[in-house]
């Protein structure tokens, strides 16, 4: 899934979530069903800033949809993944990753995204991580 997730964002492919909705106190179930939904091949993305049927860009892609098993999608739609989200994009107090811990002063989601990749590849070296699973 995460897998997934990062190649959507490296081939500037959005799921597109309605702005109106809850956020928070596990109100994300709402933006998380349509993220979960474009993982599986439905609903539309924003594809070159374009808003497509996922489905089509897909198969445009050459890509297969997942097939999600219950535990993932628990996993992608339980808790609060969009408010933490929404939360990091906006504030960055740690500065991890490649900022070697220097402030950066602005939000950078594409810097985020690179951290991320650095530490999923982190998280593969783990011996009590599957690294098929991640």
């Amino acid at each position: 899934m995460l897998e997934r997730l990062e190649w959507l964002l490296q081939n500037d492919i959005i799921p597109v979530i309605p702005e109106e909705g809850s956020v928070g106190a596990s109100g994300d179930l709402t933006p998380l069903s349509y993220i979960a939904a474009v993982l599986c091949g439905e609903r539309h993305v924003y594809h070159n800033g374009v808003k497509r049927p996922t489905a089509e860009v897909y198969r445009e892609q050459g890509i297969e949809p997942i097939t999600l098993r219950p535990q993932e999608g628990l996993a992608i739609m339980n808790g609060t993944a969009v408010m933490t989200a929404l939360a990091c994009l906006a504030y960055d107090h740690r500065n991890w990753g490649r900022s070697y811990g220097e402030p950066r002063g602005e939000s950078d989601p594409w810097r985020q995204v690179a951290d991320l990749r650095e530490a999923i590849s982190f998280a593969r070296t783990l011996p009590e991580i599957n690294p098929e699973r991640i």
